[in-house]
């Protein structure tokens, strides 16, 4: 989506509710692609932004969300970054397991029960 070949940034007043505000934001940006127009393609001008509205929430529970939610945005990176990271690993050793550059000696000794991830 285009918005009028400009680039706009928003951001809590706060400054402090990051995981609050990125939610509002999503809800507040579909809602602007309900109301884009253009002829060559969807844009959102000043005068959309201008007439749109967002309910402030009472501190308290803003704060509550953060507490919430925070913890699972923390995991969900923790997960994404584990995932490049063993995807990075695969890629470089599965190479060389495939030509026998690298070999996996007794893996068969070890129960597959063990091989499973902790939680």
């Amino acid at each position: 989506m285009a918005m009028n070949q400009s680039c706009y940034g928003l951001r809590g007043k706060a400054d402090t509710h990051g995981s609050f505000t990125y939610f509002t934001t999503r809800m507040l940006v579909a809602s602007l692609q309900q109301q884009a127009h253009g002829s060559v393609f969807d844009t959102i001008s000043r005068d959309t932004l201008a007439g749109v509205g967002v309910v402030v929430q009472p501190p308290e529970l803003i704060q509550t969300f953060e507490t919430k939610v925070n913890p699972m945005i923390e995991r969900i990176r923790a997960n994404l970054l584990e995932s490049r990271t063993l995807a990075a690993l695969r890629d470089t050793l599965l190479p060389k397991l495939i030509t026998g550059e690298l070999k996996v000696k007794d893996a068969d000794i070890f129960p597959k029960s063990n091989c499973r991830r902790k939680q």
